[in-house]
């Protein structure tokens, strides 16, 4: 199966273009790009097709709400791109994923985590006390936690700043904290450690990646 074909077919470009406008409707870029969409659809699919698209400058603004934030905006046309690319490989890697993957999962996300990380902790103890058992469990999922916020982060790095270097670097402690993660887990459940291979070996495929991105770019 040519996945890459896939990616760049006018029909997966179209339903990319959608759900990119999803929400966005009455601004002025998506607007632009409605306007003469298939000319811009099939403008991307060649570009795609002969390895020439490149995309363009982050636009950067700052929002207070009512923290201030610093804000890196992708170009409406690189968004169509970025959603081509998950329509096609979304379905993939989500089959390999455990249950407690949660970082940019629809239905999902980080105050999911949480709550998933409080079912957990409340099974660790026993009335309110704490046994050796429970205290390596909580120690387990400790370690659980740390890695999740690094996965997040590294998605944060890498399709958000578009920052390569910081997502590899941030990738690797991941990698790191999910071994920890393994043999800790594996001390009070041979299940859940043999549930975190799959993941191990993704985020070991995703250092492959990013390091190619990085030595092309």
């Amino acid at each position: 199966m040519n996945l890459y074909k896939e990616i760049c077919s006018f029909k997966n470009l179209e339903l990319a273009f959608k759900k990119a406008r999803k929400g966005k409707r009455n601004k002025k870029s998506v607007q632009d790009f409605e306007f003469d969409l298939e000319r811009n659809l099939f403008q991307i699919k060649h570009e795609l097709e002969t390895e020439t698209y490149k995309p363009k400058p982050l636009k950067q603004f700052v929002i207070r709400d009512p923290k201030t934030r610093l804000i890196s905006a992708s170009d409406f046309r690189d968004r169509v791109v970025y959603h081509a690319l998950c329509n096609i490989i979304q379905p993939i890697f989500e089959q390999t994923f455990i249950y407690d993957s949660h970082a940019n999962q629809i239905k999902k996300g980080s105050s999911k985590a949480v709550e998933r990380f409080d079912t957990f902790k409340n099974k660790a103890s026993e009335n309110g006390r704490l046994t050796n058992k429970s205290k390596d469990k909580k120690t387990a999922l400790n370690f659980f936690l740390i890695q999740l916020s690094l996965n997040i982060l590294w998605s944060i790095l890498f399709f958000g700043a578009k920052s390569i270097s910081l997502a590899l670097i941030d990738i690797i402690i991941l990698w790191i904290f999910i071994i920890i993660t393994m043999m800790k887990f594996y001390r009070i459940s041979k299940t859940a450690f043999y549930l975190l291979i799959p993941y191990l070996l993704w985020v070991s495929f995703a250092i492959v990646l990013n390091i190619s991105l990085l030595i092309l770019n």
